[in-house]
């Protein structure tokens, strides 16, 4: 399954959605998702997350979801998003 896709929903009545897709795994402390790991094995996944820990957001007080290339969650891990999440120059 592809990873950092983002997914919308909006129904007839109002109703909005918005999930960010993909299987993500639970890294030891050891490893540093920005670099290669060692090969030694010391630092193999320790499972998968579950789906529910995605980030996922439905019917927002505020009505709307935006995304421009930005970090899916304030505390999302991930590489880099850029000097600065650009959806904030459109909010």
């Amino acid at each position: 399954m592809a990873i950092t896709i983002n997914w919308y929903y909006a129904d007839t009545r109002g109703n909005i959605g918005y999930i960010h897709n993909g299987k993500y795994p639970i890294r030891p402390e050891c490893q540093d998702f920005r670099l290669p790991a060692s090969g030694t094995g010391n630092c193999e996944w320790l499972g998968i997350r579950p789906f529910s820990e995605n980030p996922q957001d439905f019917d927002t007080e505020q009505g709307y979801f935006y995304n421009w290339n930005n970090k899916p969650r304030i505390d999302w891990v991930g590489s880099s998003w850029g000097s600065a999440d650009r959806v904030h120059v459109i909010i």
